[in-house]
């Protein structure tokens, strides 16, 4: 607050420096009082730009009412604004929101590659096996359905393949992990 106010007076003494030179030179009115408006708005028209980019920045829906993409992505699809982890698991990640299904369906028919829609009991949706349009070999399936007993609110639940497994044992490595595991027994 203090650095506004030391700010303004040397602003209005600038200004009074300003006014004294264009009478001694007799410089037009007109530049003096645009020079003085320029000083005065400055602040509040970067108050309204930085009010603006932070409207920007939090909003989830366009002028259309269709949702808005954030910045993060998981298992290869962009989510939209909006969404809260609620909870995860390996390889499954869970989201609340306050969008329909349908809002979230049109959202994520612009994200994935979709072919059938399967919906197995009224209001729930689930692309089985669709990948996203970023990374097509990446297989996942996305479910959206109603939250019980909170109107307005739906979850949408993510889920990726598990990868295969790594440590593949040979027939003989099975085979010598018994052998070993029958002597310690006996």
């Amino acid at each position: 607050m203090g650095s506004q106010h030391r700010l303004r007076q040397r602003a209005c003494l600038l200004l009074g420096l300003v006014l004294l030179a264009a009478s001694a030179t007799g410089a037009c009115s007109n530049a003096v009082r645009d020079e003085k408006r320029k000083l005065l708005l400055a602040p509040s028209e970067d108050l309204a730009k930085r009010k603006q980019e932070a409207w920007e920045k939090i909003r989830v829906k366009n002028d259309d009412g269709a949702l808005l993409p954030s910045d993060t992505k998981i298992a290869g699809v962009r989510l939209p604004r909006g969404l809260t982890q609620s909870f995860a698991r390996e390889h499954e990640w869970y989201f609340d929101c306050s969008f329909s299904v349908e809002q979230l369906n049109q959202y994520f028919r612009g994200q994935l590659e979709v072919g059938a829609v399967h919906s197995p009991s009224n209001g729930i949706l689930e692309y089985a096996a669709v990948s996203p349009k970023d990374s097509p070999d990446h297989p996942i399936t996305v479910s959206m359905f109603p939250v019980p007993a909170s109107p307005g609110r739906s979850r949408v639940r993510i889920r990726e393949p598990l990868p295969p497994m790594q440590n593949v044992y040979t027939p003989e490595q099975v085979q010598q992990q018994m052998q070993a595991r029958q002597r310690v027994a006996q």
